[in-house]
């Protein structure tokens, strides 16, 4: 146990560096070769990262070597290299930091990153089931055009339950985005490991994140907050027949729509005219009895954005 919490603090530090890391990300290139010593001092500090990261890489490995085949002749040598991790680490967070406040004026890109997540259980549909629930960040300088996500996982013992790609529309500069994926999460797992892949305008960035899985006694239903951003949930179930429940959460009250579309893009189905809902999470039922199977999208169209999902009807 011991172990394992020592590897999952390894996780959260690189994870944290890669976080501070991410803003360079978006720098011009151009603009930064102009100037000789903000280059070097650029290049030099993400090198350190690199190298830091593969050390402590190897490090893992020799403490499960340690853990397999404890010996007391090997533990000044072990303490000695995680010494040499730490401190190194600590001033590379700095230099990061100071580095994405310099070049600050030459983030002409946008950089996308897994800004925060967590874990709540969903017991309404079993024992197993949980949300993910995951805020984006476009840390860069400029918009993140139609940037799209997707989730998987590095744990064993966890199922997606809905589509676990996401499509968004286009995020400013330090705006955010929150959305969840329902999953199924095994009986006896304490943490769970996902890794996004974020894609703008062809740069992809790819995040890793090890959360911890609530007791079972917590549900969803007693730690909701209000969503800083609205939300379209995967439709449940997917692939459906007939029926299936589409949800959505607003941030405050207003206006919105709900419409589903076939392929070519032709209005299949409303939720009736434009109406006001109150802040918080919705629940609405499509009914496919006369429609064909096939993929169909469907869209919130509200105050602040319009998102699109898909979902199969399977006859």
């Amino acid at each position: 146990a011991e172990f394992d919490a020592l590897r999952r603090s390894g996780k959260d530090l690189v994870a944290e560096v890669d976080r501070l890391q991410r803003p360079l990300l978006g720098v011009d290139r151009v603009t930064l070769y102009q100037d000789k010593a903000l280059r070097g001092d650029y290049y030099y500090t993400l090198a350190r990262m690199q190298l830091l990261k593969t050390r402590r890489t190897v490090l893992s490995v020799a403490l499960a070597e340690y853990v397999a085949n404890p010996a007391a002749s090997k533990q000044t040598d072990l303490v000695a290299e995680i010494d040499s991790i730490i401190g190194p680490f600590g001033n590379v967070e700095t230099r990061l930091t100071n580095l994405a406040t310099t070049t600050g004026g030459m983030m002409l890109l946008p950089a996308l990153s897994l800004w925060d997540a967590d874990i709540v259980r969903d017991e309404a549909y079993g024992p197993t089931r949980c949300r993910i629930r995951f805020e984006l960040k476009n840390v860069g300088g400029a918009d993140a055009g139609a940037p799209e996500a997707k989730m998987s996982f590095l744990s064993s013992g966890v199922s997606a339950v809905g589509d676990p790609d996401y499509s968004f529309t286009t995020l400013q500069a330090d705006a955010t985005v929150r959305d969840s994926l329902d999953v199924t999460i095994d009986a006896g797992i304490t943490h769970v490991t996902i890794s996004m892949s974020l894609e703008t305008g062809g740069r992809v960035f790819t995040d890793r994140s090890t959360l911890s899985v609530p007791e079972s006694t917590t549900a969803v239903e007693q730690d909701h907050p209000i969503p800083a951003s609205c939300i379209l949930h995967q439709n449940y179930p997917n692939p459906f027949n007939p029926s299936t429940t589409i949800s959505f959460e607003l941030p405050r009250p207003m206006a919105v729509r709900l419409i589903v579309t076939d392929a070519l893009g032709r209005e299949v189905w409303n939720a009736g005219a434009r109406g006001h809902y109150a802040r918080g999470r919705h629940s609405v039922i499509f009914d496919a009895s006369g429609l064909p199977s096939g993929v169909y999208c469907y869209r919130l169209v509200t105050e602040d954005a319009v998102l699109v999902r898909k979902m199969v009807v399977m006859k």
